[in-house]
This record gives structure tokens, sequence and C-alpha cells, in this order.
């Protein structure tokens, strides 16, 4: 999608890459625009410019680098460092962050749907203790969970303590 507003300052082409800088009036959210304001003592009528500064690929027209700055009143400030990574170093999940989620500390609950017929389904969710899980019902099925196979026990949600592995039946609306 291309604003209207912008401009294009130069463009050069360079060893397969093409170098563009752009210039358009800075569009953000009121907050943002307010904080810029008084951080830097700006009128209501002073004009505040974005300049973004593309690096991009001759022939995948990818873009591999772009630099945005937010100048006003003479003053270029670099804003935001954006860089295309093709081989990005693998992220390792902190050992005590991945064991307090996955490690022991979880729960299951297991929905069965048209227990012991044909038609049976089964579906898991598991979340950490004490995490609610959301359950969707398909109009098909009551809204009414069981805690037995032939669908007579209903479950209270009252005695619910999220810790503990839990199975619960749903049964089909009948026509």
């Amino acid at each position: 999608m291309k604003n209207e507003d912008e401009q294009i300052l130069s463009e050069e082409v360079s060893d397969g890459r093409i170098y563009l800088e752009t210039c358009t009036p800075w569009q953000t959210n009121s907050s943002q625009m307010e904080d810029y304001k008084d951080t830097y003592k700006l009128e209501d009528e002073e004009e505040i410019l974005q300049y973004n500064e593309y690096v991009i690929d001759e022939e995948t027209k990818e873009i591999l680098e772009m630099n945005t700055y937010i100048a006003f009143r003479e003053e270029k400030i670099l804003y935001g460092v954006a860089i295309l990574d093709r081989d990005p170093e693998a992220y390792t999940v902190d050992e005590e962050l991945y064991e307090s989620i996955f490690g022991g500390d979880t729960y299951t609950l297991t929905v069965i749907a048209d227990a012991g017929t044909e038609d049976e389904t089964v579906y898991t969710k598991t979340a950490s203790k004490g995490v609610e899980i959301d359950i969707y019902y398909l109009d098909e099925f009551e809204s009414t969970l069981y805690t037995d196979p032939a669908c007579t026990q209903e479950l209270s949600w009252d005695d619910m303590d999220y810790t503990t592995d839990l199975t619960v039946y749903l049964k089909r609306v009948e026509e």
C-alpha cells in the first residue's frame, strides 16, 4: 500500500542493491505524537517528518534493511532499524521457564465426545497448573460436561481446581 504523501528523495542501484530514501509526514498514534511534542518541546503546528532508508535486493525486490528517522527543526533522530536475517541464531528457551511451563507443573483436560460410539472423538489440552482451560462447543453437542461416559453425572465447575488431570464427556444433542 502506497502512502500518497510519500516522496522519493533518492534512488541508487549498486552491486545488486537498490538504495532508496523516502520522506513522508510522520503518522503515529496521538499519544506517541504528544510524547514527542512534550519531549522535544514542539509546537502543535510544527511538522514532524519520517525518513526511510531502504536497502532492497535488486533481483527479488526484498527489503534487506530499513532505517527509519524522525526529523524536525533540522534534527534527525534514528527511530527504528529492521534487518532481514536469513540465518538467525536459534532461540533457546530459558531452562527454568521451560520447566515451569512443561515440566510437571501441568494438568491435562481430556474431553471425549460421543463416548463408546463409532463417532467417539477425544480432545486433550494441557495447561500450567492453576490456569483455566477454555472449552468451545460445537453446535451439535450439549454445553453440559459430564464426569461419566454415559453422560449421567454433570460436572460441577465449582469443584474444578485446575491442578489435576480430568476427563469429561460431551453428548450429542438429540434431534
